[in-house]
């Protein structure tokens, strides 16, 4: 993950948007590992000051949140282990999803992330292409040191028979893994191509978002409007910018999962041994509203 990592002055800028100091993120943190550490059931990962760290970020360094963070995300490979064993195993260029994670952060230091197809095709294993996507978020969610997300979604290639192929129980599940345990704190969504298929989605995602999120949503009829908002530094040649195609950072994506592959695995023995020593983890939360804050 060395293209993502994050130098001591972006963390500095990172937590001074919670008006917390140094010292208080140091005495919180020494707090967290001593309840880590006094906690049997955690698995080792749990112990590793990286993932503290982002842990406590998770959480708004909040100690209660970070604890619950820490819990659900353990908890959730024992409560839906089906949904960890695939992930991982692909390889992002040869996917019909792609969700591309720009390298570049934004003037805010905000992750900006593009999901698109990367064909047209009538027959799409959409649920595949969800759990690529999950694959990407996880290994996100705890590997890099960010607090906000900044994401567009291209529905070029999307049709509505694509939708109706979806396994509404499988997304439930996904659903509370992202609501209790990978939750990232979404300053803006964009919504590109397709506007009538884009207006549907958004009109129906009133039902179960937030009014902050749904606020937060715009779709954009053209290219020039998105450039307009986000400014061609921070969006690929695809859109008009100036960095990379997502097919070119696909292909790094291609080193990163290959690269991490002891994480997956990793989870995915943590995802096995569930199974054989039911060792549930406490996972707290249900399906609600989307909360973004």
């Amino acid at each position: 993950m060395e293209l993502y990592s994050t130098s001591e002055q972006e963390k500095k800028r990172i937590n001074s948007s919670f008006n917390i100091t140094e010292e208080e993120i140091a005495e919180k943190f020494k707090l967290l590992k001593e309840w880590v550490e006094s906690t049997p059931h955690l698995p080792l990962e749990s112990k590793e000051q990286d993932f503290l760290q982002i842990m406590l970020l998770r959480g708004k360094f909040n100690i209660d949140q970070a604890k619950t963070k820490i819990e659900n995300y353990f908890g959730y490979i024992s409560r839906y282990p089906e949904l960890y064993r695939p992930l991982g195993t692909f390889k992002p260029s040869q996917e019909i999803g792609h969700v591309v994670v720009l390298p570049k952060r934004g003037p805010n230091l905000e992750r900006i992330i593009i999901c698109k197809l990367s064909s047209e095709e009538d027959y799409i294993d959409i649920e595949r292409c969800i759990l690529t996507a999950v694959s990407s978020a996880i290994l996100m969610y705890v590997k890099d040191y960010n607090s906000v997300c900044h994401l567009l979604v291209d529905f070029k290639g999307v049709k509505i028979s694509h939708l109706q192929k979806l396994n509404l129980n499988n997304i439930h599940k996904l659903y509370n893994m992202y609501e209790n345990a990978f939750k990232f704190r979404i300053s803006s969504l964009d919504l590109i191509h397709a506007p009538h298929l884009a207006t549907l989605i958004f009109q129906l995602s009133k039902l179960i978002l937030k009014p902050k999120l749904i606020s937060r949503i715009q779709i954009h009829e053209d290219l020039a409007s998105l450039q307009k908002k986000l400014g061609k530094e921070y969006l690929t040649s695809d859109y008009g910018g100036e960095l990379e195609s997502v097919e070119e950072l696909t292909k790094i994506w291609d080193k990163i999962i290959e690269t991490e592959q002891d994480f997956f695995n990793r989870l995915r023995e943590l995802a096995d041994r569930s199974k054989i020593e039911d060792c549930s983890f406490g996972v707290q939360g249900s399906f609600k509203s989307l909360n973004i804050d």
